[in-house]
Parts: C-alpha cells; structure tokens; sequence
C-alpha cells in the first residue's frame, strides 16, 4: 500500500483503492481552560461510524487506532478509553482495526524524548519508523 493523498492515487493509478483513516485523538483534546473536550467522545464515536460506514460500503476501509503517548497518564487513560470504544465500532462495522495501544507501550519513552526535543507531541524518525513497521506487520495491511 502507498501513502498518498486519496484524489492522487486515484488519479496517478498508483493506490490499491483501500481507504485508510485515523482520527478522534484531537476530537478529545483539551479545548478550554477547563480541559473540556473539542467535541465530546459520544459525538466523536458517531462521527466515526457514520464516516466508517459510509466508507467501507464503498472501498476496504481501515482503522487506526489512536496513540496513548502524551505526557498526561490523565489524558493516555482518556485516550485508551476511547481506543477501546473505537476498536468495538469497528468490530461492529468488519473495519479491521489496528489497535496502536499495545505499540505505544513498548516506544513511550522512546516517542516521549523524541516529542519533547520537538513540539512536545510529535516525535521524530526512530518512533515513526517503529510505528510504520508495527503497521507493516499487521495483517490486514498486507
């Protein structure tokens, strides 16, 4: 599978046709000064189905799951919650899904020192190599 934007690969010929999607993790970031979420977590969910059903009616669909490797054990907790929840929609709808809670595990200190010489979020090539192989390996991305 290529990684590339949905209308280039349809237009070039060089995609497989599969839909491929990972979203919900800034649905529930912190919004206000109260921490209240963007959007809350039921309204996300339902966002997710209607956006997984109508795709995977139309093209093979998968899912990524969301990455518990912020520095808040609060907010990983909040983000494994909803990873759970996701990963039961997309049993319910066939979307394999690609449960990255495991993943995130076995890289947090390496993602969390690679995040925190940057912007504090985004890691750098060690960690986004790791979780490229790890999404590799998973069988319904062969």
């Amino acid at each position: 599978m290529r990684i590339c934007f949905f209308g280039d690969s349809f237009v070039n010929g060089t995609g497989d046709g599969r839909l491929v999607f990972s979203f919900g993790l800034n649905d529930l970031a912190p919004d206000d000064e109260f921490g209240r979420p963007r959007i809350s977590e039921g309204a996300s969910l339902q966002n997710a189905h209607d956006i997984l059903s109508e795709a995977s009616a139309w093209r093979p669909t998968l899912m990524m799951g969301p990455l518990p490797v912020t520095s808040s054990q609060p907010r990983n907790d909040q983000i494994r919650s909803y990873s759970e929840h996701l990963k039961g929609l997309c049993a319910s709808l066939g979307v394999p899904f690609f449960d990255a809670v495991p993943f995130a595990a076995e890289v947090y200190e390496t993602w969390r020192r690679e995040a925190d010489a940057g912007d504090g979020i985004h890691p750098n090539a060690e960690s986004y190599s790791a979780f490229a192989s790890a999404i590799h390996a998973w069988w319904p991305w062969r």
